[in-house]
């Protein structure tokens, strides 16, 4: 079975050759990088190595912002010898650490209480925003079906089976 038709056959509840199989949400660089380097293979590629299922494209907020919208401004608040304490463009305050990938430390959200969730609400969840689906979304479905790509349509490309696709 093809990629596409494995995913398809799993979305349809319908029997496929094997569960579908992606890099989820990837790696970081230094992961990716660490790899190369021990396997001895400067070439090394993931999709083949570990077999994943080909095509998979998550909309994450660059096609379609089914999130936030507008995204807040992105700013350093704070840089520390060892950290930056940051704002992302989902509005939460953070501590990353310099110098190598970890999960950030979250310190602030922009909704605390019923007044921030209303205005938060208000200002950027409006499912009418014409900012959330770009002018060329057409064209977009046309060449992710006429490949062995999907597009998953959801907030976060960590939950791509939770969404639709």
């Amino acid at each position: 079975m093809k990629s596409r038709e494995r995913i398809l056959a799993t979305l349809l509840g319908e029997k496929t050759d094997r569960a579908p199989y992606t890099s989820g949400m990837g790696m970081w660089g230094e992961t990716w990088e660490r790899w190369k380097k021990e396997s001895g293979n400067p070439d090394l590629n993931l999709q083949e190595y570990f077999g994943f299922d080909e095509g998979i494209v998550y909309t994450a907020d660059w096609v379609m912002r089914l999130g936030i919208n507008p995204w807040y401004e992105s700013e350093v608040l704070e840089d520390r010898e060892r950290s930056v304490i940051f704002r992302d463009r989902y509005g939460i305050v953070s501590e990353q650490m310099k110098g190598h990938a970890t999960i950030p430390n979250y310190l602030d959200y922009p909704v605390k209480d019923w007044e921030t969730w209303k205005r938060f609400k208000e200002e950027r969840l409006n499912p009418e925003n014409p900012q959330r689906i770009p002018e060329n979304i057409q064209e977009l479905a046309d060449n992710f079906n006429s490949g062995n790509s999907f597009m998953t349509f959801g907030r976060h490309k960590c939950a791509a089976f939770g969404y639709a696709w």
